[in-house]
């Protein structure tokens, strides 16, 4: 049942179409037609529009379709000149002895929003001013709330020197439960990316400077990897680059031109950043870029730590060539230093001597000690060696309680009198850095060493024959007298404690 009958107005559609039509959209309009189709009066005795056979149901069919509440309200917003019969469908039927009234459509409005509502409603009337509002109106008792959007502006009527409100009340209920499940889901999406360890970012294309971007949004994560408050690192457009290390920063540069002004629709990069503390770490960058129609577009990423893995990594190619225990190369890595400072030395007849250690007296460290110690002694000899040796000579672990030295490029005449001199030099040199006592966990220990010596080319022309004379002349040193110089094998003396 309809409970607000509409009432002659003489309102004249030439005022009032156009304002509806640009402020309040069709639905404005068709509720100004259908005003007008019983509010126009001929001009003296003539017939007008609205008096013509059809037009006024015609117009009145099409506001009566239309699904939101049209109404006309007086200037002071005191009373309603018209409501619309979907009000009955919004509301349900308030019975046929209900006005028009103002306090009618109040009483129906949400208890915590009514204030809000009159407010709105009171500023209108005295400024004049369009109005719109979203507010909750209960259609009877026990019901749920409806969400509605009441949007009204001011006409004039043409014959009269009076203002009516006309206006549109939609049913938003839908639209505020999509906003609200969207702000949940917003809020959940932002809350596990501001608590996730990788840090989020957003960066948009500066018009004003082609192939750059700037920073629109940093998760707090971010902004922790990079020691700075998200406020700042949003107000300086450069300090991103301020903090990628020295060494990576030409190399990030013109990936991120080439990102910027190319086709790329995303990328992943790794590079180092400098913390404020001095602190290196690794991060690894990826990004995808948005690019949606009516949407500046933008690049959406992720900064990982991955200083960790990077260490990891690092440490697992070191291995690869290195002893894990004294970080000295190992056999692998000598070997192949040593097959190209053979190749260097066939081309320019420089002299290459290669020796084999061998550590006398190590087993009673273990048996005594431990192996814990005996791996002291170890890191011990190696730290020795690399600071006895000369820095271009190459000391490497063979394995066990043996280990390797590499002398390249040594200059000499033809006979070999100089690598047979530095030969010796390093064999003397070996001897001695070993022969003092090493002090392990509040003992002293002493270790003695075999030395063989291998000369290219006089004793062998390639690597494999030339280590195993080296490996031959460490046996034999073991076996000859102490007193030798050249061939001497140091071993624990009766002095030494263990």
């Amino acid at each position: 049942m309809t409970i607000f009958k509409p009432v002659d107005l003489g309102v004249d559609t030439r005022l009032v179409s156009a304002p509806l039509l640009s402020r309040l959209s069709a639905a404005g309009l068709l509720a100004s037609l259908a005003l007008v189709t019983r509010a126009r009066r001929s001009d003296a005795g003539g017939r007008g529009a609205a008096d013509e056979p059809g037009f006024g149901v015609s117009f009145r069919g099409l506001v009566e379709d239309c699904p939101s509440v049209l109404y006309v309200q007086t200037y002071d917003r005191s009373r309603f000149e018209y409501i619309s019969p979907q009000l009955d469908r919004l509301l349900g039927s308030m019975g046929a002895d209900r006005q028009p009234s103002l306090q009618a459509w109040m009483a129906h409005i949400h208890s915590h929003d009514r204030a809000r509502v009159q407010a709105c409603f009171a500023a209108a009337a005295a400024d004049g001013v369009a109005t719109e509002i979203e507010y909750r109106v209960v259609p009877g008792s026990g019901a749920e709330p409806i969400w509605v959007r009441d949007k009204a502006h001011l006409v004039n009527d043409l014959d009269r020197p009076t203002r009516y409100w006309h206006g549109v009340i939609s049913d938003i209920t839908a639209e505020r439960e999509t906003q609200r499940q969207l702000a949940q889901t917003e809020q959940r999406f932002r809350a596990i990316i501001e608590h996730s360890p990788v840090g989020f970012y957003t960066q948009e294309f500066d018009a004003e400077s082609p192939g750059v971007s700037r920073t629109t949004y940093v998760s707090p994560t971010h902004a922790e990897q990079l020691g700075f408050d998200p406020e700042a690192i949003l107000a300086n457009p450069t300090m991103w680059l301020d903090q990628v290390h020295p060494d990576d920063l030409l190399r990030v540069i013109e990936e991120d031109i080439a990102t910027n002004t190319g086709s790329f629709k995303e990328f992943t990069t790794d590079y180092r950043m400098l913390r404020p503390d001095g602190q290196v770490v690794w991060m690894r960058d990826s990004a995808q870029l948005v690019d949606i129609e009516g949407v500046k577009p933008y690049w959406q990423g992720f900064l990982l730590d991955i200083t960790r893995q990077k260490t990891l990594e690092q440490e697992l190619d070191f291995l690869a060539s290195h002893d894990g225990l004294t970080r000295l190369p190992n056999r692998r890595y000598f070997d192949e230093a040593l097959r190209l400072a053979l190749a260097r030395a066939e081309r320019s007849g420089l002299g290459v001597v290669a020796l084999f250690v061998d550590l006398d007296g190590f087993k009673q460290v273990n048996d005594l000690l431990g192996h814990a110690a005996g791996d002291r002694v170890l890191e011990m000899v190696a730290t020795r060696l690399r600071a006895t040796l000369r820095s271009a000579d190459l000391v490497a672990r063979q394995g066990g309680d043996e280990f390797l030295v590499l002398a390249a490029d040594i200059a000499g005449t033809p006979s070999g009198e100089d690598s047979t001199r530095v030969a010796k030099k390093l064999r003397d040199r070996i001897a001695l850095a070993l022969n003092d006592d090493m002090t392990v966990d509040g003992t002293l220990v002493r270790v003695g060493a075999s030395v063989g010596v291998a000369i290219y080319p006089r004793d062998a022309d390639d690597a494999d024959r030339l280590l195993a004379h080296a490996d031959a002349a460490m046996y034999r040193a073991k076996d000859t007298s102490a007193s030798s110089p050249a061939r001497t094998r140091l071993g624990p003396g009766p002095e030494a404690r263990m």
